[in-house]
């Protein structure tokens, strides 16, 4: 039996995509020292990095979405299988072109790289592992091989979601701000660090399982969130942390916005 389309998530992957790419093109500019007159998105939101906002955002409505479909079972094996079709052929793809055309341009590879950490690139990880040792990176962000992390671990959040939604969301969010809060390595950045991103991926999953929907109170809280982190420069509040406030915050309001509207739409098919 086919599950109704939930399309505001459908809207807020959307949202969340045009901030990462426009952040990505604007970068990309920078890099090659092109001017331009106006930014299409403003480099923050909320005292966040736009892209950031972004990720944080798709984390989130990834763990509801997966959530959602698999909500009364969860086959293992038809789950990887689609999570599989999902991700590498159109990556693998992706890589082998662009990397045929640097091949090209460069005269060869990097012949200082080991020549097994091709395997790295194939599945999706050179990003995560370039901010650590040299790889073959190429097309995939950090972003992806978070992300494939949490996929694998989906199974094992379900049923913790599933026996201790509140407690699981907790844990999660507590054990993040934690390695916020300790994490000193000044030449990795804290955000590819997966189990960072887990709190924000749970969040999701909780909201299909307990919350549903959005009411007044918690529309309220959230604006206030926004409000506060737009006016106010709170130094004290590190990175991570300050971006589960404000993603979350993002999250519940446009969920509040769009969740009335677009209901009325219908349609079927399953969340991917």
């Amino acid at each position: 039996m086919k599950k109704e389309r939930i399309l505001y998530f459908d809207i807020i992957k959307l949202l969340a995509l045009i901030c990462v790419l426009v952040c990505h093109y604007m970068r990309t500019l920078d890099f090659y020292q092109i001017s331009y007159n106006f930014k299409l998105l403003p480099d923050n939101i909320f005292s966040i990095y736009t892209g950031t906002v972004g990720c944080v955002l798709f984390f989130i409505v990834s763990g509801a979405s997966l959530e959602y479909v698999y909500h009364e079972q969860l086959k293992l094996k038809t789950y990887f299988i689609k999570r599989f079709k999902g991700i590498y052929p159109m990556f693998w793809i992706s890589f082998v072109i662009f990397f045929c055309i640097y091949f090209y341009i460069d005269g060869g590879y990097n012949k200082n790289i080991p020549r097994w950490k091709i395997i790295l690139s194939m599945t999706g990880f050179d990003g995560i592992v370039n901010s650590f040792s040299s790889t073959f990176w190429t097309v995939g962000e950090w972003f992806l091989g978070v992300l494939i992390i949490l996929y694998i671990l989906f199974p094992i959040l379900k049923k913790l979601v599933d026996e201790f939604p509140y407690p699981s969301l907790a844990v999660s969010t507590l054990v993040g701000v934690i390695f916020d809060y300790t994490y000193s390595n000044s030449h990795v950045d804290i955000s590819v660090l997966f189990i960072v991103w887990i709190p924000a991926f749970v969040l999701g999953m909780v909201f299909v399982k307990r919350i549903k929907r959005v009411s007044n109170c918690l529309l309220i809280v959230s604006m206030i969130v926004l409000t506060i982190f737009t006016i106010f420069d709170l130094n004290f509040v590190y990175k991570m942390t300050s971006i589960y406030f404000v993603g979350a915050s993002l999250f519940f309001i446009l969920v509040y916005l769009f969740q009335d509207r677009v209901e009325k739409c219908g349609g079927g098919g399953y969340i991917r």
